[in-house]
């Protein structure tokens, strides 16, 4: 039960120098929130990113970039398309 304990213990000390619980789960928390608005699983990580550089970890955000990566993708025309990592424009 000590050794138990113990290994516990040292695992909750990695978690917290390696990384931080906190953005671990902010982390894992955007990933659900991309999944769920149904982000295609090669534009997760890209929104992933998308939502946490503007501080917006929702549905709605997710739902934004994945709006703004269409648009980009239907303006392209060249064969040879760029990656896109966080294009977005707000027009009111």
């Amino acid at each position: 039960m000590v050794s138990v304990g113990l290994a516990q213990n040292f695992g909750a000390l990695r978690a917290l120098s390696i990384e931080g619980i906190q953005r671990g789960h902010m982390n894992l928390h955007a990933r659900n929130v991309a999944i769920r608005a149904g982000i295609p699983p090669e534009l997760i990580n890209d929104a992933v990113n998308f939502m946490k550089v503007r501080n917006r970890i929702n549905e709605k955000a997710a739902m934004a970039y994945l709006r703004s990566h269409q648009m980009y993708s239907k303006s392209q025309t060249s064969p040879q398309k760029k990656s896109l990592s966080s294009f977005y424009v707000e027009i009111k």
